[in-house]
């Protein structure tokens, strides 16, 4: 059994997903991870892959979705190598980090910069922009260890001074108050998930 981890570049058009399935499924490949998304029209997906055969290599797999596209498109394709986690024995919650006002440079840096420094590892991260406002939404994993109300008050400060709102909620109580679904329902289903 050999498993890739394989990223595909590409502008966006019906069927991008359909082709990469197809080429991997036709060197005998099973899709067993995936996430994708669209930014300013263009389309990525990173995605792992294991095939039946120890002799296929990444060159063989890279070649095989890479023709499905042409020159067009950037397909990379390296061996899976169980990454450590970041935050391996360490007891976390999962929480919701959502920021709106006016975009400016550096707004990321600073963002991630505070983040990194408190180890808080990031997800999952979104952005949408409206003329010069700009809305983030990303999944945080945030140690126990730290108290959420400083880190939330920190984060205020340093970005209110730019005319940012911003908030850290906890997974729960983000979707109980975001999705329409009995309370239990959703918290048995992120309790089943699992944390760290």
């Amino acid at each position: 059994m050999k498993r890739f981890v394989i990223n595909v570049l590409i502008a966006d058009r019906v069927g991008v997903l359909r082709d990469i399935g197809s080429a991997v499924a036709d060197r005998g490949g099973n899709i067993d991870g995936i996430s994708q998304t669209v930014v300013e029209g263009y389309f990525t997906v990173i995605l792992t892959a294991s095939f039946a055969t120890d002799d296929i290599t990444a060159e063989q797999v890279r070649q095989t979705i890479a023709t499905r596209f042409g020159p067009e498109a950037s397909v990379t394709v390296r061996d899976h190598q169980s990454p450590r986690d970041p935050l391996a024995g360490i007891a976390c919650e999962r929480y919701v980090v959502t920021l709106h006002g006016p975009d400016r440079i550096g707004l990321i840096k600073d963002v991630m910069t505070f983040l990194s420094g408190r180890k808080i590892n990031v997800e999952d991260w979104y952005v949408s922009f409206a003329g010069d406002q700009v809305t983030h939404i990303g999944e945080v994993t945030v140690p126990s260890r730290l108290d959420i109300q400083q880190v939330q008050t920190e984060f205020r400060t340093l970005l209110g001074q730019h005319g940012l709102s911003c908030s850290f909620q906890h997974v729960n109580l983000f979707r109980v108050t975001s999705e329409v679904a009995p309370v239990r329902t959703i918290l048995s289903e992120t309790s089943h998930a699992g944390s760290r």
